[in-house]
């Protein structure tokens, strides 16, 4: 074998083994799709220098483009509501995640919703008025409770399932197949790293929180 295949090999299995480190899960073919969409790819943004610099700048990149698909998100989210009963986006997702979470108490609804609190009682009290949830003491504390979609919830979300998924259909219609599978593992990636930051540091300053992660960065990748 000449020495630039083998020197092409080396470099494969380097690549695959930092992709396994950072998805344990991940399997042979995960991999492949990852390395033929990353070669495929070509990210367009302003010149970048190396280093510190690059690295900045393609964080702040990521970060522009992150919120102008926010937005764009939370447009096909309004259209997709505007002519049904629901006030707002978190009207759907609090029904979803009651169903999702079966009998949570408020607190819980409003923690996987990642509301702010009062926020999330008032959403509650809304959907309480309009019969679609249901609030009654917990059983075993008093002092809490609990909420459960009713039928008419049931009802007012299945009629939206359709247009939910035409939103989806939007957003994710310029990748292909391959594309989205990467994008996903990616997503769900970060989904783990930020639900459990969210529950212990929720109350933080941001500058303590981004101290938080790169100290668990740190820790991570020490030998």
């Amino acid at each position: 074998m000449a020495s630039g295949q083998n020197n092409q090999l080396v470099e494969l299995m380097n690549r695959y083994h930092a992709y396994e480190q950072e998805n344990p899960d991940c399997t042979l073919a995960d991999f492949c799709r990852f390395y033929l969409a990353t070669e495929q790819t070509t990210v367009s943004h302003a010149p970048v220098q190396t280093g510190t610099q690059q690295s900045t700048d393609i964080i702040s990149a990521l970060g522009r483009v992150f919120g102008r698909l926010t937005g764009f998100v939370s447009f096909y989210w309004r259209k997709a509501i505007e002519h049904t009963e629901m006030s707002s986006i978190e009207d759907f997702v609090y029904l979803s995640y009651a169903i999702l979470l079966d009998r949570p108490t408020k607190s819980e609804l409003i923690h996987h919703c990642i509301s702010e609190f009062p926020t999330g009682i008032e959403v509650i009290k809304r959907l309480v008025r309009r019969g679609l949830l249901t609030e009654y003491p917990d059983e075993h504390d008093k002092r809490s409770k609990r909420i459960e979609i009713t039928a008419e919830g049931r009802k007012e979300l299945q009629s939206l399932y359709g247009n939910i998924y035409q939103v989806s259909e939007i957003v994710f219609h310029p990748l292909s197949e391959t594309e989205k599978e990467m994008l996903y593992q990616l997503l769900v990636k970060m989904e783990k790293l930020h639900t459990t930051h969210y529950g212990e540091r929720k109350k933080q300053e941001i500058g303590a929180i981004y101290n938080g992660l790169s100290a668990n960065e740190t820790n991570t990748n020490k030998p």
